[in-house]
């Protein structure tokens, strides 16, 4: 879909799909609540928000238009503060500003530093409108993250995880978490998770083909021509990169599918 400049399938998907989070938007909390009434479910946001961001960047890397391209950023950042996931929003946001301030012309650095303070700043009106939600998108950056739910949690994940690994750092710990947690969801939220749960082999591997040789071609691709100038699929391959490695490094597991898609559209490239 991507090698073809013309086809526009990823756009009119993301659009469709940003029609219907808006359609479902609760205009009381301005927040879209897919979760039910049972406990290990409240997590499901993760999911909706993670495929929205990755369909909200194959959409941007297929925009020609300059005004499209700050375009679908700017609504997509926007719906991902709504589906209430930080990490998502955030590293949404870095992928698109950093590959651009890297290697761009004055042109598109004044347009990024516009589109950011835009962001920032339908960011700060949509959390006025409800305290609650506001605050638990913006608290992590108040300074007094420490007393974050999701902070305190994935810290003690983290430090479970650590011990997993010192325990057995050559095979791991694969059912370490079933018996300290007694949840198959209580793992490290980072690439860490690989040596966690299946041994430094499996971590060395997943660092080289997830994040090491994407970014190694992306860097490159990016010293030669600014990420506008490339074609869509290799837009995509950049972007995707950026947001894929972020996650890993800091919010996601082993049990995340899209560095494997990464790793497909890599393949076939």
């Amino acid at each position: 879909l991507l090698k073809n400049s013309t086809h526009r399938a990823p756009f009119y998907t993301w659009l469709a799909i940003t029609l219907f989070y808006l359609s479902v938007l609760n205009f009381d909390t301005w927040s879209i609540d897919f979760s039910s009434s049972y406990e290990e479910k409240k997590s499901i946001y993760l999911i909706f928000a993670d495929l929205y961001a990755v369909i909200a960047l194959l959409a941007i890397s297929t925009q020609r238009k300059n005004s499209f391209f700050l375009g679908v950023f700017l609504v997509s950042f926007l719906i991902l503060y709504f589906l209430n996931s930080r990490a998502s929003m955030v590293l949404f946001g870095a992928t698109f500003i950093i590959p651009l301030l890297m290697k761009s012309s004055f042109k598109w650095k004044l347009s990024v530093a516009i589109a950011a303070a835009i962001a920032g700043f339908l960011l700060l009106v949509a959390s006025q409108v409800n305290d609650g939600e506001g605050s638990r998108m913006l608290a992590f950056f108040s300074g007094d993250y420490t007393s974050d739910g999701s902070y305190i949690g994935r810290m003690i994940q983290f430090e479970a995880g650590l011990s997993h690994i010192a325990e057995n750092p050559i095979m791991g710990g694969y059912n370490s978490i079933h018996r300290d947690f007694n949840n198959h969801g209580a793992y490290m939220h980072n690439i860490l998770s690989f040596w966690q749960v299946y041994g430094i082999f499996a971590f060395v591997l997943a660092g080289i083909i997830f994040f090491i040789a994407p970014l190694k071609l992306s860097l490159k691709s990016i010293r030669k021509k600014s990420l506008p100038e490339h074609a869509p699929y290799a837009r995509a391959i950049i972007l995707l990169t950026f947001y894929i490695a972020l996650q890993i490094a800091f919010s996601r597991s082993y049990a995340w599918s899209y560095p494997w898609f990464l790793f497909g559209m890599l393949t076939v490239y």
